[in-house]
């Protein structure tokens, strides 16, 4: 498989050779990361500073099509 869709040198690192579900699992999983071990992420939460949604993750190609 070909990385064929440029990306951001930080979002190609994590992508790795990923699939496109596959890097959408791990995103969607980066939610869970810093709930349980990134106290900062937790107290801004709890400040209201920022909030969670449920929003799927979808691609700029994706909106594209």
């Amino acid at each position: 498989m070909y990385n064929l869709v440029p990306a951001c040198a930080s979002c190609n690192i994590q992508k790795g050779n990923l699939s496109v579900e596959g890097f959408r699992k791990k995103i969607t999983g980066f939610i869970n990361s810093l709930n349980q071990y990134h106290t900062q992420y937790v107290l801004a939460k709890k400040y209201g500073l920022l909030k969670e949604t449920k929003a799927n993750v979808v691609f700029w190609f994706e909106r594209r099509s």
